[in-house]
């Protein structure tokens, strides 16, 4: 079915032009409509204890500390039917709609939900509406793209060594800043087995290389070619100086060549390190706490009072 929708509208994502209390030119992105009609109509039976028996929205897009396998299917095929039947292919797809549009925080959670589409449990259909609900409850904020934000990509990027028991993979996230606000956010697998902490936070790394590489290249084709190299940020120095350094060693020397890509682009970025409290991409790697989450969303969302800054280090000749 298509409709005409006013022009503040595009695919169910709401744009609206402001000026903040500074006079600074912001556009913010959201799915207030959407969202409503996910929760209250789509799912309203499960959106009545919020709605109704004003049951406490949750601060967080999944209970910290959860990360789901295959070990948490539906015990039978019996209880993965009934929840199919509740609508958990539908929910999932939902959740992927709004998590792309405008909640790039509840990217792991959805990674995490995703995994079980063809054998969910009752348990997993709970954890997709407690995220619809938190989505619900923030479903105004929106990201926000600001006048005064980096006029050049600012990339993050993190890694768990926290390993899946079913296939021995990590979750890896990336993070891409635009005018304050994100433009990309990722939280995926790591498609082969780490083997360390630094191993999988190189395969991070190149990962945000490729994404820096497809970044360069768009921009150069609109004509507007970046002035200087990426930045690119970290938190392991181990895997920032193998992603530097042709060094080999007991500890290095069986990583894929593959994950060496981002040598190649050495003159396209710059890569420095950032401690984990303030790198953004460390929740698309893990279920963080709401003291965690509440530090890091503003800036993810480009909602903060100011946007993401960094001050190039001074080089001297």
């Amino acid at each position: 079915e298509s409709r005409e929708v006013d022009s503040s509208f595009m695919l169910g994502v709401k744009r609206d032009f402001y000026k903040d209390s500074k006079g600074v030119n912001c556009v913010r992105m959201s799915q207030p409509d959407f969202l409503e009609n996910a929760f209250e109509v789509e799912f309203e039976m499960y959106a009545n204890p919020y709605l109704s028996e004003r049951k406490k929205f949750p601060t967080v897009p999944i209970t910290p500390g959860t990360f789901l396998s295959k070990g948490d299917a539906g015990k039978d095929a019996e209880e993965q039917k009934a929840v199919q039947e509740m609508g958990y292919q539908k929910l999932c797809g939902i959740l992927i709609w709004a998590c792309r549009g405008t909640f790039p925080e509840c990217s792991f959670a959805v990674s995490q939900l995703c995994k079980l589409m063809s054998c969910p449990s009752y348990k997993c259909f709970d954890r997709g509406i407690q995220l619809l609900a938190h989505m619900y409850s923030v479903r105004k904020r929106g990201i926000v793209f600001r006048g005064d934000g980096n006029p050049e990509p600012i990339i993050m990027c993190d890694a768990s060594f926290k390993v899946d028991p079913y296939t021995g993979k990590t979750q890896y996230g990336i993070h891409v800043l635009l005018c304050g606000g994100p433009i990309v956010a990722v939280s995926k697998k790591i498609p082969h087995v780490s083997l360390s902490t630094p191993h999988a936070e190189l395969c991070a790394m190149n990962y945000a290389a490729r994404a820096a590489a497809w970044l360069s290249n768009t921009f150069t084709e609109l004509g507007l070619p970046f002035l200087e190299r990426l930045l690119l940020f970290g938190d392991n120095t181990v895997a920032i100086l193998n992603a530097s350094e042709d060094i080999v060693s007991e500890k290095n020397k069986y990583i894929q060549l593959s994950y060496y890509y981002i040598r190649e682009r050495e003159e396209h970025l710059e890569i420095h390190h950032m401690r984990t409290d303030k790198l953004i991409p460390d929740i698309h790697t893990k279920a963080v706490p709401p003291n965690t989450l509440a530090k890091l969303v503003g800036c993810a969302t480009g909602t903060a009072e100011e946007p993401f800054t960094f001050l190039r280090p001074k080089k001297f000749a």
